[in-house]
């Protein structure tokens, strides 16, 4: 299992266990409602429907299923600080630029840090804006399996540093709105090609492109067991680009995606 897919889980992982605890231990005195005492932690399934396309007519599509979890502080006039990952998979079908038909299995995985800070809108009390700067890790696998004419295994991974604003609006007591946008640059991409009859194991760099996020969310306040929780829907749709690039024995081939998909869970409060 590679590193970057390691870490997604592992911070999965740590989040699932905070909101569980959270859920589970709503009300006692515990060291971790400590440490993130202010935080809000969110866990939840995510579903999305990917287009991949290449230079030279190759296209595939398909929905992939996994889960997300982010946990967040943000306080007015205040540094925000978050961190998020998350793990998708399934299968995507198309054709390539010569016609075959193509099935492989897609698996995304990601993990990203964000620093910034939060401003409370004068005129609109209501509403909080959060600059901010990242950094994040972005690891995928593409798995080809009959009736491709080749079973190629693809894994690329890159570096990237990010930058964007969170915006929410409080709309009363009980339902709030916001949204997040981001823009990704990819730094030191690399693509590994494995399962090639002809040539051996082969790493290929990418070229750095932009890439970018944007998210809208809807929440709803509720409690249970003396515990505050908000409940909520976030489409999103996330474009990435990965450059073509010269490099030996062949060439990496311009890949863009252009993900649209929806995240239901709950926003446990500490």
């Amino acid at each position: 299992m590679n590193y970057a897919m390691k870490k997604s889980i592992t911070i999965l992982l740590f989040l699932a266990a905070v909101c569980m605890e959270t859920t589970i231990f709503a009300g006692e005195d515990f060291t971790v409602r400590k440490l993130f005492k202010g935080c809000q932690v969110f866990l939840g399934p995510q579903a999305y429907h990917s287009y991949r396309t290449r230079t030279g007519g190759t296209f595939q599509e398909g929905w992939l299923y996994g889960a997300e979890a982010e946990i967040q502080k943000v306080r007015r006039y205040k540094l925000y600080w978050g961190a998020k990952g998350f793990i998708s998979t399934g299968d995507i079908r198309g054709h390539s630029g010569t016609g075959n038909h193509l099935i492989s299995t897609l698996t995304d995985s990601e993990v990203e840090g964000r620093i910034g800070y939060t401003w409370q809108c004068r005129r609109c009390p209501k509403v909080l804006l959060t600059p901010f700067f990242g950094y994040g890790i972005f690891h995928q696998k593409n798995i080809y399996k009959s009736p491709s004419p080749l079973k190629l295994h693809f894994t690329t991974s890159c570096r990237y540093a990010s930058f964007g604003f969170r915006v929410a609006m409080l709309l009363n007591d009980i339902w709030n709105l916001g949204g997040d946008f981001s823009a990704q640059y990819v730094i030191e991409g690399k693509n590994r090609i494995a399962k090639d009859p002809v040539y051996d194991n082969t790493t290929q760099s990418i070229g750095e492109e932009m890439q970018y996020a944007l998210e809208a969310y809807i929440k709803y306040k509720t409690c249970l067991c003396g515990q505050l929780f908000d409940i909520g829907a976030v489409p999103f749709f996330h474009y990435r680009h990965f450059g073509g690039r010269e490099n030996f024995p062949f060439d990496f081939i311009a890949t863009k995606y252009y993900n649209f998909g929806l995240r239901l869970g709950i926003f446990a409060n500490f």
